[in-house]
Formats: C-alpha cells, structure tokens, sequence
C-alpha cells in the first residue's frame, strides 16, 4: 500500500517558506547568489589595498558561503634583478582575514626567475565559508604587489574585468 500526501503550500509557523534544510532535505543546494563587478588598480606597492567588495545576508546561520574571486592581472616587466614578482591577494569578511596570500609564495599570479618579460593571467580564487550567522556579512578584496613591482588588475584595455562572485550553500 502507498500512500500520497498533495498539499498546495507548505508554511513554517511564522508564515514563511521553509527552507530545504527545514523541511530535513540534504544540504547543498545554492541558496542565492550575489556578483559584482571588481575595479581596475594599477599599483606598486606591498601595501594590501582594497579593489572590492560585496555584501550578502544569509537565509540560515547553517549556511555556507563560497567566494569567489575572479582579477585579470598583468605583471609588468621587471628589472633584471627582480627574481620574485607575484600579485598577492587578502579577502575578509567584515575584518576577519580568511585568506591571506601576502605570505610566502602564495601569490596567484607570480613569476620566479630573472627574466624581463611580462606575464598576464586570469586568477581566480575560491573560499568556502563558514559565518554562522544570518546578519548581513561584507567580504573584501585586496591586493598587493609583491616586492613593488607594477601590477595592473582588471585593466579594460586588456579586454579584462575583475569580478566578485559570493553563492549561499544551504548546510
């Protein structure tokens, strides 16, 4: 024997739509998504200086959220003394550093010998999240040059655009 259960709408108490994790479905399904566009900064300089930032409130303190961000980034030529050149990137939620590849070689886009040319790459960097909270949360972008050499991210003449993208995963 089955039995079948048709319903036309299913409410929380407060009135509200359920969520998939009220209603005991497995976690993992993308929630909401937040993007926005991250600007162009020629620098050089190893100072971390903020290129962007998005805002995003979760649906559930349960809730995940990957981060991800997307910097066009051209090294310029370096003198031929120069062996270490990389773009360093910080991202932060509110003021916690979650990432922080200002340390070491953890550059996304590096180059390590004594050559003069110059490099362009597509850097993209993921974070997965855990804010516990459902208050709305901003996360940041900055960047740096490693030893000052000049970078230039995001650059339109380059056919480039540097992007933030923040996906809520239900937990």
């Amino acid at each position: 024997m089955t039995s079948i259960i048709k319903v036309d709408q299913i409410q929380l108490a407060d009135g509200t739509a359920p969520t998939a994790a009220d209603l005991g479905f497995a976690g993992g399904s993308i929630l909401q998504v937040q993007t926005a566009v991250i600007g162009r900064l020629d620098m050089s300089t190893s100072t971390m200086t903020a290129i962007g930032n998005l805002s995003i409130t979760p649906k559930s303190a349960s809730s995940n959220i990957l981060v991800t961000v997307r910097n066009h980034t051209y090294l310029a030529t370096a003198s031929s003394g120069s062996m270490w050149r990389g773009a360093m990137t910080k991202i932060l939620r509110d003021t916690t550093v979650l990432l922080n590849e200002d340390t070491k070689f953890g550059a996304p886009a590096f180059h390590s010998d004594n050559a003069t040319d110059r490099i362009m790459i597509n850097n993209v960097i993921d974070y997965l999240d855990t804010p516990n909270t459902t208050d709305q949360i901003t996360y940041y972008v900055q960047v740096s040059s490693k030893d000052s050499v000049n970078i230039d991210f995001n650059n339109p003449s380059y056919g480039a655009q540097g992007r933030i993208t923040l996906m809520e995963i239900a937990g």
